[in-house]
């Protein structure tokens, strides 16, 4: 726990600090006047959030996560835009918001501040296509219940392994088909 860490207790937290060009970043501060701050890559319990180990359980059977929406307006992070429109590829270091109008009354909201932003407007299937829950819920891992297990059993310390290697995996996964790609891109250009 980071507060006996710190020896002080937590008065924010935040998820989406936005430093050194990360959009994703854990920044905790404390009542003592410390902050800590990690991107999310290099945080454990981030690791096991990006996993999808660490979500609530009603998590995986939400029936908000879902077309159309049941708000009148849904904010959120517009994940993947640089790869369905390649201008953004490296000119957002802070990220794009998502906004999804989805009544009249948000309709009305919405026209009120819209001069006042820097705006453009995409299709819902680019807004869906990489934010998995603006369509259906997280899928549940299969490393959730060994976790938790382990947890229960023998502590975090223990259990802590499983994030590790599940974001190792995850990280992989994603990472995999681009390094094969390079490789092949390199290959060619010697050739």
């Amino acid at each position: 726990c980071q507060e006996k860490k710190y020896k002080s207790a937590i008065k924010y937290c935040s998820f989406r600090e936005k430093r050194e060009g990360t959009t994703q970043s854990l920044l905790i501060k404390f009542t003592s006047g410390k902050e800590y701050w990690k991107a999310s890559n290099d945080d454990e319990f981030y690791r096991g959030f990006l996993s999808d180990i660490l979500l609530r359980k009603s998590c995986y059977q939400c029936i908000y996560a879902s077309v159309p929406r049941g708000s009148d307006i849904t904010l959120g992070d517009f994940h993947g835009l640089e790869q369905v429109d390649k201008k953004y590829q490296g000119n957002e270091p802070k990220g794009v918001s998502l906004v999804l109008v989805n009544s009249m009354k948000g309709k009305n909201l919405f026209e009120e501040i819209e001069d006042k932003l820097f705006m453009e407007k995409r299709s819902l299937d680019e807004a869906t296509k990489y934010n998995i829950p603006l369509v259906h819920p997280f899928s549940e891992p299969i490393k959730r219940k060994t976790f938790f297990e382990i947890y229960i059993e023998k502590g975090y310390s223990r259990a802590r392994k499983v994030i590790c290697l599940s974001f190792k995996n995850r990280v992989g996964r994603l990472l995999g088909p681009k390094i094969v790609g390079l490789i092949k891109k390199l290959a060619n250009i010697k050739n």
